[in-house]
Parts: structure tokens; C-alpha cells; sequence
């Protein structure tokens, strides 16, 4: 017998083929498979951007940042209509133009205001209400050479730009860490080859006027791979900097503002780097539990692993002080995307191996001490399958599917040793502690 689901469903097709053949269908077919038209202001915008570009000017995306896209949407004034910024190059001494196209009483875009300066391209561009006067104002920065970038700021009050400031930098960050209720400028320069730098701070003032402080950056950095604000532990927002050092590490500087001071919280004594967050693998800050407050990853390797090394990813948080306090250990597998949360028990005794004899398929290991501190009895594995018969092994005897993606399952399997440990193993810690990596895609680190 069908079930009522079915009978609707066969219901719905014999309509569907009596209108077809009725015409009633036949007379919309048109429209329904006519592409969607664009809005009318769209195209007011696009005739805008059309005048421009007959001019001789090209698109000149931003490069880097953000905001790389050659037309941008933003609300400088805060009436809740929005202004486009567009990108261009073109001939001449200043052959970078910043358009910003504004709509007129006839709702007809038309340009508001033009920055112009020179270089090869833009480098990256941002939008922050710098000076509080309840305009956002503009960040753009250039590529002079392939060496040097140059940074301005721009305020465009009643639409009329200003400049407010002009700097040379490796990297920048906007951000707030004073709490003042607007953003702050910090710009950060280094040297490769001497290995060393400085964040400065600047905070503007509704005047356009900027003071300035600096505080040093580790020393041994030789480039900076991402910057982020983020979470103290006593929820004082901080900025975090994660640099390459030393030919293949990492080491994360945090920063802190406060009357009126800059200061590296992380930075070491007479050694001027923190060994508190040096590390040996591309793994970047975040926060790694969601409670709000960001981690540094702090990798150690495992002893007694075998000859292949194996590390662990001890996450830390840091206070106000700079002293860092554990949060969780992780194992990442990088080779195959995933990585583990550890039961607390397991952070300073757990050992891990790799098992890649059967083709298509791929094992890591965990093995703890058994009770009474016996020796050590495998309990977990955790799986990456990718032969074509990957389905049929992901469900093997004992193995639970992880997660399934496109070329590849992953499972695992709790071995009887888990009952000899103290602290049972459970499938649903094992799922909730699986996850999988995913890479930043403005800078490739994990």
C-alpha cells in the first residue's frame, strides 16, 4: 500500500502534466525560466562606474585585507544609505584612484569625492570611525615598490577628505584595546634581517590630531603571518601577532593598551622573546573552546614515540600579566586534516602512533597507561579512508563514522584496552573531541 506521502506526491505530478498540456503552464514557462534582472539601482551604479572607467582609469582591486573587492558598499555618514567605493588605475603621477560615489537628490550616483596617490596598486584598504566624529574614516594603504607600502588615513567629513596621517609599515591592524568606544591604528615594522620591530599605536582625537606610543615586537621575528584581536583571560581585549621565528618557528606577541601605554605582555626578559608561546608548527591563535577568550598553541613533542615525532598542542591563555594558563591539549594530524581533543587525564602521559599498511587507509594510534600506572594499552583509533571501498571500511566491526567528506571518511574504533584505563573512554567524548583542520585562507596557516 502507498503511503500518504507517496500519494501526494503522484497527485502533484499528474497536475503538474495536466496544465502542461492544458496550456495553462505553457504561458509562464517564459517567465519562470527568464534570469533575474538587475535592481534598477545596480545598474544606476553600474552607469556611474561606467563614466569613470571612460575616463582611460582600469579596476585596481586592493590586494590584500579585508576588503579586496574593485566596488565596495559602505555607510561613511551613518543615514543608512550606503556609498560606493570603487578602485581604479590609470595613467599619471598619482595613478591610484579611490572613488567614493555618492547618491544625489535625482538617486543618480555621481562621484563624492576622489583620492589620488601614486604607487603600483592598492595594497589593502579599511573603514574605522578613528577620530569619533561619527564618520567612517578611510585607511588605504599602497604598493610604492616591492619593498615599501605607504599608509594613509583619511578623514571624509561632510564628504571633504582630510588626511590625518601617513606611514611606512610591514603589517597594520585596526583595532580597539583602549575600550574608548573607537578603533585605534597600529602599525607594525620589522626587520628580516636584523630580526627585530615595534608596534606603534596611534589614537586620533576628534580634532584629526594623533599621539603615538611603541612597544617592541619579540626579537628573532622575521615576519609577521597574521594579527588578530582578541580575549584576555580577565576578558581585557588584547591584540595577538603571530610571527614566523627563527628560521621555521613561531611566537605569538600580545599586546596591551592602557593609559595611554603600549606593552608586549609576552616578551621575554635579556632573551627578548617569549618562550611561553614559541612553537614548531604553522598553527595560528584562536580561540580553540569558543568561551571568548583567545588561545595560543604551544606545541611539545611526545616522548618514547618512536623515531617519527610526534607533538602535542597545548592551548594557552594568557591574563593581563602575561602568565599563560592551560586550557586543553590537542593532537593535530596534519597530513590527513584532523585534529583531537585529549581527555585531561591523557595530556602528560598519552602516547600516538601511525599505521599505514593497509592502502586506502590510514590509523593513528592513542595509547595510555593502564591502571595501577601498568604499561601502556592502545584505547583509541581514529582512521582517514580513501579507497574506493572507503564506506564498506568505515564500518568495519567496532568502527563509528567520524565525519564523511568527499574523498575521504573518517572513523574510529575504541579497542577493548580502553576499559583498562581509569577514566572510561566514551563515543560521545570521541565525537565531540573530533574535528577537523581548516586552513585561514589569507595566510595558509591552520
Amino acid at each position: 500500500m502507498r503511503s500518504a506521502r507517496a500519494k501526494k506526491c503522484i497527485a502533484a505530478i499528474c497536475l503538474l502534466i495536466a496544465l502542461t498540456m492544458s496550456g495553462c503552464l505553457n504561458a509562464r514557462m517564459e517567465e519562470l525560466f527568464t534570469l533575474p534582472r538587475p535592481s534598477e539601482e545596480y545598474l544606476k551604479l553600474q552607469d556611474a562606474i561606467e563614466d569613470v572607467l571612460d575616463t582611460g582609469v582600469v579596476y585596481s582591486a586592493p590586494a590584500g585585507g579585508n576588503n579586496r573587492q574593485s566596488v565596495q558598499l559602505w555607510d561613511f555618514d551613518g543615514d543608512g544609505v550606503s556609498e560606493a567605493v570603487a578602485f581604479f588605475s590609470g595613467p599619471g603621477d598619482n595613478p591610484l584612484k579611490l572613488y567614493v560615489l555618492k547618491k544625489n537628490a535625482d538617486e543618480v550616483y555621481e562621484p563624492a569625492l576622489i583620492l589620488e596617490g601614486e604607487g603600483t596598486g592598492f595594497a589593502s584598504v579599511d573603514y574605522s570611525d578613528l577620530d569619533g566624529d561619527g564618520w567612517l574614516d578611510i585607511i588605504v594603504s599602497r604598493r610604492i615598490s616591492s619593498e615599501l607600502r605607504m599608509l594613509r588615513v583619511y578623514s571624509v567629513r561632510d564628504f571633504q577628505p582630510s588626511p590625518l596621517a601617513t606611514a611606512d609599515y610591514s603589517e597594520y591592524s585596526v583595532a580597539d584595546l583602549v575600550g574608548a568606544g573607537r578603533s585605534q591604528l597600529y602599525i607594525i615594522r620589522y626587520d628580516a634581517a636584523e630580526m627585530t620591530g615595534s608596534v606603534e599605536m596611534m589614537t586620533f582625537a576628534a580634532d584629526g590630531e594623533f599621539s603615538s606610543v611603541t612597544a617592541p615586537l619579540s626579537a628573532g621575528v622575521e615576519s609577521i603571518l597574521r594579527i588578530r584581536r582578541g580575549t584576555l583571560t580577565q576578558g581585557r581585549a588584547a591584540l595577538f601577532v603571530d610571527e614566523g621565528f627563527r628560521s621555521g618557528g613561531l611566537i605569538t606577541d600580545i599586546f596591551t593598551a592602557a593609559d595611554g601605554a603600549l606593552k608586549n605582555i609576552t616578551r621575554g626578559g635579556e632573551s627578548g622573546a617569549s618562550l611561553a608561546t614559541v612553537r614548531d608548527q604553522s598553527i595560528y591563535t584562536r580561540d580553540i573552546d569558543s568561551d571568548g577568550v583567545t588561545e595560543v598553541p604551544v606545541t611539545r613533542e611526545l616522548e618514547g614515540a618512536g623515531e617519527t615525532v610526534f607533538r602535542l598542542v597545548d592551548w594557552m591563555s594568557f591574563d593581563a600579566e602575561g602568565r599563560p594558563h592551560l586550557k586543553m591539549t590537542t593532537y593535530h594530524n596534519r597530513t590527513d586534516g584532523w585534529y583531537f581533543i585529549l581527555p585531561e587525564a591523557w595530556a602528560e602521559t598519552v602516547t600516538v602512533r601511525r599505521d599505514d599498511h593497509v592502502s586506502g587507509e590510514r590509523a593513528v594510534i592513542f595509547s595510555v597507561p593502564a591502571k595501577n600506572d601498568g604499561p601502556p594499552v592502545d584505547v583509541l583509533v581514529i582512521y582517514s579512508i580513501t579507497g574506493e571501498n572507503r564506506e564498506d571500511r568505515s564500518v568495519l566491526e567496532g568502527r563509528t563514522v567520524l565525519r564523511t567528506e568527499d574523498e575521504v571518511i573518517y572513523a574510529c574504533k575504541i579497542l577493548a584496552g580502553a576499559v583498562k584505563i581509569k577514566d572510561e573512554l566514551e563515543m560521545s567524548y570521541v565525537r565531540a573531541g573530533f574535528k577537523l583542520i581548516y586552513s585561514e585562507w589569507s595566510t595558509g596557516l591552520t
